[in-house]
């Protein structure tokens, strides 16, 4: 579940519209809708605007695991920095150097 799915979750459990919430927090009905919808993407200090809005702990709309819209494709080798640890310089093979 997104940020913003959560979002439209708490405001429809407490049967509240997109209006309400934006004259709550002082952003436009079009900014609400953006995050909910998850066209936009809020800075930590709006989620928590729409929380105490929402009279909800932020941790009830952080809480989920984030879902990332991350390429399915696994890095090649040579995209992982220290790939090979024989050649990184900072990897040791024992404590004593």
């Amino acid at each position: 579940m997104t940020i913003g799915e959560k979002i439209r979750e708490i405001r429809e459990s407490k049967k509240w519209t997109l209006e309400q919430v934006a004259n709550l927090t002082g952003m436009s009905r079009q900014r609400v809708q953006a995050i909910e919808s998850s066209t936009g993407y809020p800075m930590i200090s709006t989620i928590q605007k729409i929380a105490k809005a929402l009279g909800c702990p932020l941790r009830d709309i952080l809480n989920e695991p984030l879902q990332l819209d991350l390429p399915n494709t696994p890095m090649k080798e040579t995209e992982y920095p220290c790939a090979n640890a024989g050649k990184c310089p900072f990897y040791k093979r024992d404590a004593g150097g």
